[in-house]
């Protein structure tokens, strides 16, 4: 059957058997569509729930031409410049904005993020940017740092 994925705002398509279970279909959107994340690194969603890697397109009773959207999952370090230098280390989901991002901080581990900004190198990050459109990839290091208004 064929299938649809979005990604970064990007539609592929491709050819894939109906009986595929989640992690092949992984593989394909990998090694068939060159989708430039590792299977290891990817969530997939169709209609509102998460995909297990052991179910199958027919189990989810995914329709011909359905799209499936692709989550990348990426490794933050996020550094407090204040406060000793304490830090936190987080699998999140590239599509995120920065916002959501210091959202979760706050939620899971009480931090203060009011009046602060998220840096990488030299730049403050927009709250309301994409992980990925500001340029945030696995791996990188991010500073929570107080916000000084002109």
């Amino acid at each position: 059957m064929t299938i649809n994925v979005l990604w970064r705002g990007v539609i592929y398509g491709g050819q894939i058997p109906v009986t595929a279970r989640i992690f092949e279909v992984k593989l394909f959107i990998s090694e068939v569509l060159h989708v430039p994340i590792q299977p290891d690194k990817q969530d997939l969603t169709w209609a509102m729930q998460f995909l297990r890697d052991e179910l199958t397109l027919q189990d989810y009773q995914i329709p011909p031409y359905g799209t499936l959207i692709v989550l990348q999952k990426i490794r933050v370090t996020i550094y407090e410049s204040e406060g000793g230098g304490f830090y936190y280390e987080y699998i999140v989901y590239d599509g995120i904005s920065v916002r959501e991002l210091k959202a979760k901080l706050h939620a899971d581990l009480g931090v203060v993020v009011e009046n602060k900004v998220l840096r990488m190198g030299n730049t403050d990050l927009n709250d309301h940017a994409l992980l990925w459109v500001a340029g945030v990839e696995d791996g990188a290091t991010l500073y929570l740092i107080e916000c000084h208004f002109g």
